[in-house]
């Protein structure tokens, strides 16, 4: 099924230098790993370890000159221009454009206060957990979401949500039920997704059961605006129920 494409605000940059950066800063981890690592007492008892280890630091610092100098020569080098696809992919992937599209809300909520408990049902039975945000949110992405939000925070590979009893915790905020997801992208097609995903089958069967908030409502038009926090490392949402991290 062809998925629609979202409307965006161009606004990306080079990011070659930056992996660059981050290639000799690995190189540079990895080497004094090395050293802090190094169990050499064979040779010249204390005083002989220390002396090289002294040498090899220095050894070290040194090469880390080099890559810093080369490093640099390069970030300032003259580099062949991105596509206008490339750098709009990359802001959508990375969270730094707003994006404009079709898309579906779903909405997580507890299950009202039973006037009795039963014994085969535990009291935490009634609230959304961290596992069924996760469960949504992992559902989307892996659909092709082009961009999610929940509580209107845009979310990227590096947020985290975490849920003490049914309080969100997020971007440094709190929020109480009822939760609202919103994510970019062919509606019909995330809908199913959500619908047929085994890591929405369990909150689905509950809100049957106790009667849990499961609403998903597709939107000819919505708006994410973009990650207004800190800088961004590559990854996918964490999960405590075992989803790839």
């Amino acid at each position: 099924m062809a998925r629609k494409r979202a409307r965006h605000a161009l606004g990306g940059s080079s990011t070659v230098a930056v992996c660059l950066v981050a290639v000799a800063a690995g190189l540079l981890i990895g080497t004094n790993a090395g050293v802090s690592g190094a169990d050499d007492r064979s040779q010249g008892g204390l005083v002989g370890m220390v002396e090289s280890q002294v040498r090899q630091v220095a050894e070290l610092e040194e090469a880390g000159q080099e890559l810093t100098a080369e490093v640099e020569e390069l970030s300032t080098s003259e580099l062949p221009p991105a596509s206008g696809t490339e750098r709009t992919d990359l802001g959508i992937a990375s969270g730094r454009l707003a994006v404009e599209g079709p898309g579906i809300t779903v909405t997580l909520d507890d299950a009202p206060a039973p006037a009795e408990l039963t014994g085969d049902i535990a009291p935490d039975a009634y609230v959304v957990h961290q596992q069924d945000v996760e469960g949504v949110l992992n559902t989307l992405w892996a659909a092709g979401a082009e961009a999610v939000a929940i509580q209107g925070q845009r979310l990227t590979s590096v947020s985290v949500v975490r849920c003490v009893g049914n309080v969100l915790l997020l971007g440094g905020r709190t929020y109480s039920p009822p939760y609202v997801i919103d994510a970019i992208g062919d509606p019909e097609w995330l809908a199913t997704a959500l619908r047929t995903s085994p890591l929405t089958e369990p909150y689905r069967q509950w809100a049957e059961r106790v009667g849990l908030t499961w609403s998903v409502k597709s939107q000819p038009s919505l708006r994410i605006e973009a990650y207004a926090g800190g800088s961004i490392t590559l990854r996918y949402i964490a999960s405590s129920a075992g989803v790839t991290s």
